[in-house]
């Protein structure tokens, strides 16, 4: 027997991970029944209630199981309904119905249980699925569900705002995927978070032997006696065919269709209050670089101030997410601006370092020139030069009297004399710290690092720390 069933979803209740996602549905089941005749024309009786006066309620009707229903009510039974087909000739009352056919309708509520991944949080999809199943029988009373394309046994009725702004009815939804056929708007209230996205049906035909499908041990195999059965079984085709027959055909067809939901988040809740104001907070950071470099304090205490605010994201995100063994890409995106805070505050201290450097060399300027024209200044200037003479002369000294040595004549140098050696050489090359690389790094850097800094570098970061975690290279990469 094939069964055709006809889904409506009516109402997206609830979404709970990890426990449950609750819906309300509108399900319609239809078959042919060659033995309707004619005095059940037009019947109707409450489902699965035989009334014993009448015959009419005693024929076949599809038993389904939600496997993964944690709970389910039916809300409303509108029972069972036979027409007579044209095989019974005039007694029809419907001309051009040629076999005889009986639906059932109801209006069911139910929670099933449903696992949701956080990774692309706060632009995420996900998928609810559930399975309707006719009980496993044997291929004598098998039965199954026909749903033909994923699109032709399921339809929708939601709010129009659940189903996209803008959408009206005969229009085509701005976020529905499915159908236009699919969706009609409904006055129910919609869900405050999920938008209704698409509704599919997959029907699956699942046939297994519970003798042949069972694995186990090799111990099992020589003690238990189903498995010694089974061995049988496979060792001896006829023996198969007796077990099998004895057993009443004991291949059982188990038939199910499985319906998915997809929804998306509506996320301006998200990125109203944890992504633009995270970006307030940062580019309240970024006025650091506009204060003086000496204001180190007042620096410090903006950047730690916002990396302080930044972690009571952190920790928000922390209670209301569950707990998963990867990082959604609004707890990276927290993360990173965490770091980009603390890059500022770093910053800070180099340059607030550089410029007291800098400060220092010239206050140590302007006291030479204080004191340069002064006549003990220009005997302190002779005393310095008759030193550094008498320096270079003993540097002269040494390196003639190494340079006369044969190598052979010297041996191995002393520790002494290799530190005198490195005295002597590190003197002749250096040089005052205005004139070398290192200082004119300092200089740079006190006077271009907040301006580098702040047209260059952090509206680099910035954009690196947007890019990689809200598009999910870091969630897809880990």
């Amino acid at each position: 027997v094939l069964v055709y069933p006809q889904v409506i979803l009516e109402r997206l209740v609830e979404v709970d991970p990890p426990n449950h996602f609750e819906i309300e549905y509108y399900v319609n089941f239809a078959w042919h029944d060659r033995r309707i005749f004619h005095s059940c024309n037009g019947y109707r009786a409450e489902a699965d209630q035989p009334d014993g006066d009448s015959i009419c309620s005693l024929f076949w009707q599809p038993k389904i199981e939600l496997p993964d229903a944690v709970e389910s009510t039916i809300v409303q039974e509108l029972g069972l309904t036979t027409q007579v087909g044209d095989e019974w000739g005039a007694q029809s009352s419907w001309a051009g119905l040629q076999h005889s056919l009986a639906y059932r309708q109801y209006r069911q509520r139910a929670k099933f249980m449903v696992v949701l991944d956080y990774l692309s949080l706060p632009f995420d999809k996900h998928a609810l699925n559930f399975t309707m199943r006719m009980p496993g029988a044997n291929r004598r009373d098998r039965a199954c569900f026909e749903v033909g394309e994923p699109h032709d046994a399921t339809s929708v009725e939601l709010p129009a705002s659940q189903l996209g702004s803008g959408w009206k009815p005969g229009d085509q939804a701005m976020v529905w995927n499915g159908k236009p056929h699919q969706v009609r708007a409904s006055g129910k209230p919609r869900h405050q978070i999920w938008d209704v996205t698409n509704f599919e049906a997959y029907s699956e035909s699942i046939e297994a032997d519970p003798l042949l499908g069972l694995e186990t041990s090799e111990w099992a195999n020589a003690n238990n006696p189903a498995m010694i059965l089974r061995q049988l079984a496979l060792a001896d085709n006829e023996s198969l065919a007796l077990i099998r027959e004895r057993a009443a055909d004991g291949t059982y067809h188990i038939c199910q269709v499985t319906f998915s939901i997809e929804i998306t988040r509506r996320n301006w809740y998200h990125i109203l209050n944890y992504i633009v104001m995270q970006l307030v907070l940062v580019l309240l950071g970024w006025c650091t670089f506009f204060l003086p470099p000496e204001s180190i304090d007042a620096r410090l205490g903006i950047a730690f101030t916002m990396v302080l605010a930044i972690n009571v994201f952190q920790i928000v995100l922390v209670e209301n997410l569950p707990e998963t063994g990867d990082l959604s890409r609004l707890q990276w995106f927290t993360i990173l601006n965490t770091i980009v805070l603390g890059l500022i505050a770093v910053e800070s201290v180099v340059v607030c370092g550089c410029a007291r450097a800098l400060e220092r060399r010239h206050e140590l300027d302007r006291h030479v020139k204080k004191f340069v024209n002064r006549p003990d200044a220009h005997r302190a200037v002779r005393r310095i030069q008759r030193a550094a003479r008498r320096l270079i002369l003993l540097q002269k000294v040494a390196v003639a009297v190494e340079e006369s040595l044969d190598p052979q004549e010297k041996g191995p140098l002393s520790w002494k004399e290799r530190g005198s050696a490195r005295l002597w050489s590190g003197r002749r090359g250096r040089h005052r710290p205005s004139d070398g690389w290192r200082w004119m790094a300092v200089r740079a850097c006190a006077e271009w690092g907040d301006i580098v800094a702040a047209t260059l570098l952090f509206p680099v970061l910035l954009a690196v720390s947007l890019s990689v975690s809200l598009t999910g290279t870091l969630t897809t990469a880990y």
